[in-house]
């Protein structure tokens, strides 16, 4: 009696699997964007995470951080930032110009960065953090 219709909104994984790497799936005469991670990704070197690290940020100027929108210290900051001390998860990792590594948020942020040139280091990996431990 009608309720049937919540489930054909969504396309179930078998369809989102045989679309594979199009643009776009149609579902219901409708086409919709299929976006992956690797299209997200800037044409930088980096390689694929094999699981989240944990880097906390320690700036020796004590300021906080402007969290960018994409791995480019000219890219648009977001309004989020990070603080003096702050322990967070990264979920790829790409090495820029100037050995500068980009640091992607695992929460979905932005992205950070390890060191600034002319301002030094400012993230440090968390090597010893029990999380990483497994």
């Amino acid at each position: 009696s009608g309720g049937g219709m919540a489930a054909s909104l969504a396309p179930p994984p078998a369809v989102l699997a045989a679309a594979g790497k199009d643009s776009a799936l149609s579902v219901g005469g409708s086409k919709l964007p299929i976006f992956s991670a690797a299209q997200e990704t800037p044409p930088m070197q980096g390689t694929p995470p094999t699981q989240e690290t944990l880097w906390q940020y320690c700036p020796p100027d004590g300021n906080t951080l402007g969290i960018r929108a994409a791995p480019d210290f000219n890219g648009d900051r977001t309004h989020n930032v990070l603080n003096p001390g702050e322990v967070f998860r990264v979920s790829h990792e790409v090495a820029g110009a100037d050995r500068v590594m980009w640091l992607k948020l695992a929460d979905g942020r932005g992205w950070a960065f390890d060191s600034k040139p002319g301002v030094g280091t400012l993230c440090l990996r968390h090597e010893d953090n029990p999380f990483l431990m497994q």
